[in-house]
């Protein structure tokens, strides 16, 4: 029963996504030209002119691109420069160069070492921000591991079990650590401190706080944190499908939307059934970062080998635009 729930769940997640995502870039997302492969590089100097889109298994972005640039596969590297905002879904990202924009990225192991202008807004399981790394904006990051040995020239929010800091934060730093803190030589935070945590941070002789300190109590929480990195990689797995089956099967997915949105419930609720039936091996690939794609592509072929029509339905920083 519980697996039989957890799948609904996933599955409804998942076309909820794909007529979130039909809303908001069906427009964009189904004139785009898709790059990729099993192993994609875009040569240092290529230029991609308008949007780019690129889905592989390992991606090398060493080019550049004039507007946004999304990329999803197993392991993406950036060592180019994306002329505005960078959307990366990969189960590793190594971001080494530039991006004029804002850098949304989720993954299993995130390292950042290269410059984003604007915001940055991570989700992970292990991000690192390196001595090299940069941020003109704010940050916000989800994640069971951080640390922060870079420049950030905005405000800073973590949610975290395990956090070190060890670079530069220029505005406010609100930090929620399930276990512990840690402000090494090289911290320095130029307009005070909040955080909450178990235990009082670690705070080394070097590292410099200029404002107050606020030390909010928790108790311990792991479940907690699970329950939290839980729905968020749900969400992140329903997203990354829902663009995928857009960008790789444009037709059905716009027509699946589109009845979904606009038909009445009794056709969404068979619609619902027929997708139920995909086998579990499917959901089962697709609860992992490494297994979406292929997931994705094997629902897909079941799709397209049946005669069924799939048919269903405080404080801390706040972001504006």
């Amino acid at each position: 029963m519980v697996r039989h729930l957890r799948q609904r769940r996933a599955s409804v997640a998942v076309l909820a996504a794909v007529c979130l995502v039909y809303i908001l870039l069906a427009s964009t997302v189904h004139a785009a030209i898709i790059r990729g492969g099993e192993h994609y590089v875009l040569e240092e100097q290529a230029s991609v002119q308008g949007d780019a889109y690129f889905v592989g298994n390992k991606l090398y972005i060493y080019g550049s691109t004039t507007d946004d640039a999304f990329a999803a596969g197993n392991e993406v590297e950036i060592e180019g420069t994306i002329g505005e905002d960078a959307l990366v879904l990969a189960g590793s990202i190594d971001l080494s160069g530039n991006i004029e924009g804002d850098a949304r990225l989720a993954g299993g192991i995130i390292t950042v070492r290269g410059s984003t202008s604007e915001d940055l807004i991570a989700l992970g399981g292990s991000i690192i921000m390196s001595d090299d790394s940069h941020v003109g904006g704010n940050v916000l990051v989800y994640a069971e591991e951080v640390s922060i040995e870079g420049t950030i020239r905005g405000a800073l929010e973590v949610h975290a079990r395990r956090v070190v800091v060890n670079g530069t934060i220029e505005g406010g730093a609100n930090i929620t650590a399930l276990e512990s803190l840690s402000l090494t030589e090289q911290a320095y935070l130029s307009e005070g401190l909040t955080y909450s945590a178990p235990r009082e941070l670690y705070l080394s002789d070097g590292a410099t706080v200029l404002g107050d300190i606020e030390y909010i109590h928790t108790t311990g929480s792991g479940g907690s944190s699970f329950n939290m990195m839980g729905f968020l990689t749900q969400t992140l797995i329903a997203i990354v499908a829902a663009v995928l089956l857009m960008l790789l099967f444009p037709v059905f997915t716009r027509r699946a939307s589109e009845v979904t949105l606009h038909d009445n419930g009794l056709i969404a609720l068979k619609g619902l059934a027929v997708l139920l039936a995909i086998p579990f091996v499917v959901l089962a690939l697709a609860t992992t970062v490494v297994g979406i794609l292929p997931a994705v592509i094997i629902g897909c072929f079941w799709r397209t080998c049946s005669k069924k029509r799939m048919v269903s339905t405080g404080r801390g920083l706040r972001w504006e635009r």
